[in-house]
C-alpha cells in the first residue's frame, strides 16, 4: 500500500511511462508544486543531467514565473530539490 509521498514517488518512478508522462504525474498528485506542462521539458532536462553526470550548477531558463521568486533560471541540481525529482534520477 502507498502510504506516503515518496511511496507515491517511487510507484511513478518505476511505472512503465516515458520521463514526461511521470513528471505529469508527479504534478498531478503533488498539486502543491504547482508548475505548467511547459515546464516539463526544462525538469527532464534537469534529470537527464543529473543521470548522465552533468554539471547540476548548469543554469536552465524556465517558463516566466516557474520557479521561487519569478525567476527565469535555475540551476539543473536546485530545480531537483525544489521539485523533489530525486526519485527520478
Amino acid at each position: 500500500m502507498l502510504s506516503t509521498a515518496t511511496d507515491i514517488s517511487q510507484a511513478i518512478a518505476e511505472a512503465p511511462l516515458s520521463l514526461e508522462d511521470k513528471l505529469r504525474w508527479h504534478f498531478i498528485l503533488f498539486p502543491n508544486m504547482r508548475i505548467g506542462e511547459d515546464a516539463v521539458p526544462v525538469l527532464k532536462a534537469a534529470i537527464l543531467m543529473a543521470k548522465t553526470g552533468g554539471d547540476l550548477d548548469t543554469k536552465l531558463r524556465l517558463p516566466d514565473g516557474k520557479t521561487p521568486g519569478k525567476k527565469l533560471y535555475a540551476s539543473a541540481g536546485r530545480l531537483i530539490e525544489i521539485f523533489k525529482l530525486g526519485v527520478y534520477v
